[in-house]
């Protein structure tokens, strides 16, 4: 009798991609902003939230917020970005107020993404300091060590009248100024998928206006989608005495042996229908291995003209 082992065994990780949901924006003159959740996120989608405010006031974050970027501030406090995220959970409210030390005009813009690592979602984060004035505020980057990170730049300066465009290549999440001319501030945020491990090169923005800037960049780290290892064993067992079978171990000791180069196919299977999917040959020992995206119903088969029986007219 020939046989075959199959076992299903969670091997890996792949990335799957980021996606942009939406962004929400506003603007305050006070001691506290209200971000609202964007349009059409869902439990378990990352919520990024920043706030750029003038004179130097500290940033509190609502319970449950955790720090992207520490603090980034010019010019003794003329202009401060800080940045925070929470993984969206079930019975969020609708908006979050993010408190200011002390009351000043501040902008912000709440951007939400689905497919991002809830336990470790920012995979880098660097801030740019730029403490004369510019119209390209630029954001310094760095490598990224994942494929399929999403990453988000973001740009401030001390000029509430001011607009901006995104870098090139990037796509504007948000542009959201406080007006107040020099006492204001302009926010622009914007992003763009990296698929694979490299270099960003720095992102520079353009603006309508000369002011103060801060600029940063963040790689959100993109979900880990588990992959499985089918693998197995075909052997002869040539005292075979029916039913399931014996063991690999139980067969060899017996006088069975093992098949290489056997061909063994896999099938995906729903239902009564099984779909070909890929085919390899067993190794010296006879074992064979395939890794599957899904722990869905899969089936081998081995090619019977591949592999042939020792006893006389066995199979």
């Amino acid at each position: 009798m020939l046989a075959g082992l199959v076992l299903l065994l969670a091997c890996g990780a792949a990335h799957a991609a980021i996606n942009f949901v939406a962004a929400s924006t506003n603007i305050a003159n006070a001691s506290s902003i209200s971000l609202s959740s964007p349009t059409g996120t869902c439990t378990g989608a990352l919520m990024l939230a920043v706030v750029a405010s003038r004179g130097g006031a500290s940033v509190t974050a609502p319970l449950g917020w955790s720090t992207a970027l520490s603090p980034q501030t010019v010019d003794a406090g003329v202009l401060t970005v800080a940045m925070f995220y929470r993984v969206r959970a079930a019975g969020d409210a609708a908006s979050f107020s993010f408190s200011l030390s002390s009351s000043e005009r501040v902008a912000g813009t709440l951007l939400a993404f689905s497919g991002v690592d809830s336990a470790a979602p920012v995979l880098s984060a660097l801030g740019t300091v730029a403490g004369a004035s510019t119209s390209s505020p630029s954001a310094t980057g760095f490598s990224t060590t994942v494929a399929n990170a999403m990453l988000v730049a973001v740009f401030a300066q001390s000029n509430g009248n001011n607009s901006m465009t995104p870098p090139t290549g990037m796509a504007e999440a948000s542009d959201i100024g406080t007006t107040a001319g020099s006492k204001g501030v302009t926010l622009e945020s914007a992003f763009v998928l990296q698929a694979s491990p490299a270099p960003t090169g720095s992102k520079a923005a353009s603006s309508s206006g000369s002011a103060l800037s801060v600029a940063a960049l963040i790689a959100l780290r993109p979900a880990s989608t588990p992959t499985y290892n089918l693998s197995g064993s075909v052997f002869e067992d040539v005292n075979y005495g029916g039913a399931d079978g014996r063991s690999k171990a139980t067969a060899l000791a017996g006088g069975g042996s093992a098949r290489p180069n056997a061909r063994v196919e896999l099938y995906s299977v729903s239902g009564s229908n099984a779909t070909y999917s890929a085919a390899t040959t067993t190794d010296a020992s006879g074992n064979y291995s395939f890794t599957v995206s899904s722990a869905s119903t899969w089936a081998v088969r081995v090619v019977s003209s591949s592999v042939l029986a020792s006893r006389t007219g066995a199979s």
